[in-house]
């Protein structure tokens, strides 16, 4: 199944480097989305070792 183009990106969008780093036309990327811990228990994430796990993930290849 085929999805119709959905029209350009915004011009900061089509110059900010993360963005495309992750979003690349035809191809499949993979990305996380922060906080990386579930808080079912409290309306906010404690943060604990937040900065540890986000480098893991970045390092994972």
């Amino acid at each position: 199944m085929s999805h119709p183009p959905i029209g350009p990106l915004p011009a900061e969008l089509q110059t900010h480097p993360g963005y495309r780093q992750v979003f690349k036309p035809g191809q499949l990327t993979f990305g996380f989305i922060m906080p990386l811990e579930g808080y079912p228990s409290s309306p906010f994430p404690t943060l604990h070792d937040h900065q540890r796990l986000a480098r893991q993930a970045d390092d994972a290849e």
